[in-house]
């Protein structure tokens, strides 16, 4: 029998304000149990959107907005913090600018589009992989500039980053005018990005972008909800850093990229929720921590390639070098309702997910990717007990796959 911890403090204190009337004292709520209350508070007040609204100054979820029409804006009044974006994040600096989009990936093009009204040509300098969605949506923005014309700007990606690609970050900033950051698969406060943030912010032009959907709204998908920060250069003057605002949210207005006020979560700036969801994160880590060092054997006598990114979310298995009749075996397997581990294109996290995939924009690779989860050790043998066969089908493996039905 599966069983959950007892609800966090933290938790149990953010619903304490929101249900005032229904938690006196400290119910014994599970984790689970704490966080679907939650979820349900979240789409219950976006259920409660405000529409009709003409040049109102508005306060919504702890920000202060000018809000005229959806799809053309929805802007700061006054801007944040860059702690009100990135809680926990310590930095001696202010964002410049800050903008919620409809999407992480919204909020990129809008960056794109909005850099490219400046520069005619310009490519990225990507220090690791990025989501495919990245280059494909600068190739459609940016006339395909594969023979890297114009001006480079550095591009970092939390989905593959380690330590080692910015050993030497302080000199290679020299070499670019603008750095991007995507920081979705990294938690606010993030020490990588803490460092980043604290090497080059003054002496370039630092963007940084977030799809929020991934980490900070508790493994709800009701809602997507992308940022972007603007850390300016010191060096950039007044008047080239207003320009570059008004393109970006000339852009996020052109293509209909702008938020509406239902998209942003009602308890962002909560200090109970910022806890709730940093430990939440943490608990992912730890899964992958306790699982990947099971399968090490396996994994040293397999086909198969393995990659744990610093990030600790998810990890990859690839399927490349595997021939086509034992790729369908192994999709098979993860295909199976009875299965323990959800087949599922998800970021959600709450219990254990994988996701067989071919890269779009190199279609011979295959690839496996199967997330952490917040369940605890007690599903720990499961997921193991799938990745062991997938193994071991990749080896060629006579052993049968059925699995005991468990339950998502």
């Amino acid at each position: 029998m599966i069983t959950f911890p007892i609800a966090a403090p933290e938790t149990i204190a953010l619903l304490e304000k929101l249900y005032p009337e229904c938690f006196k004292g400290s119910p014994k709520l599970t984790a689970i149990e704490a966080m679907q209350m939650l979820k349900g508070h979240m789409v219950q007040t976006y259920k409660k959107g405000t529409t009709n609204l003409t040049l109102e100054h508005l306060e919504h979820c702890g920000f202060k907005f000018i809000y005229s029409y959806t799809r053309q804006n929805l802007h700061f009044a006054e801007q944040p913090k860059l702690s009100d974006m990135y809680p926990r994040l310590e930095s001696t600096r202010e964002a410049y600018y800050s903008s919620f989009h409809s999407s992480g990936q919204a909020a990129i093009s809008s960056l794109f589009i909005g850099m490219s009204q400046i520069w005619t040509k310009f490519h990225l300098h990507i220090l690791s992989k990025t989501y495919f969605e990245t280059p494909l949506a600068l190739k459609l923005l940016n006339k395909g500039n594969e023979k890297k014309e114009g001006e480079p700007f550095l591009f970092i990606d939390s989905t593959s980053l380690e330590p080692e690609h910015i050993t030497n970050l302080s000199e290679l900033i020299k070499s670019f005018k603008i750095m991007i950051i995507d920081t979705s698969l990294w938690a606010w406060n993030d020490p990588l990005l803490q460092s980043m943030i604290d090497i080059a912010a003054g002496k370039i032009d630092l963007f940084l972008v977030r799809s929020h959907l991934k980490l900070d709204c508790l493994g709800g998908e009701y809602s997507t909800l992308g940022s972007i920060v603007y850390l300016p250069n010191d060096k950039t003057e007044h008047k080239d850093r207003d320009e570059m605002v008004e393109y970006i949210q000339d852009a996020s207005s052109s293509i209909g990229a702008c938020p509406g006020l239902d998209q942003i979560y009602p308890f962002y700036k909560e200090p109970e929720f910022h806890e709730l969801t940093l430990k939440r994160i943490q608990e992912i880590k730890n899964s992958l921590n306790r699982i990947t060092p099971q399968l090490t054997p396996l994994i040293d006598a397999s086909k198969i390639s393995f990659e744990v990114p610093y990030h600790r979310m998810f990890f990859f298995m690839n399927l490349t070098s595997l021939n086509e009749d034992i790729r369908k075996q192994i999709l098979k397997l993860v295909r199976l309702d009875s299965g323990p581990v959800a087949m599922i294109d998800s970021y959600g996290f709450d219990f254990p997910t994988i996701l067989v995939t071919n890269v779009r924009l190199k279609k011979d690779e295959y690839f496996i990717r199967m997330n952490g989860h917040i369940l605890g050790e007690s599903r720990d043998a499961e997921v193991i007990e799938t990745l062991s066969r997938i193994i071991q089908i990749s080896n060629k493996s006579a052993i049968p796959y059925s699995i005991k039905k468990t339950g998502a």
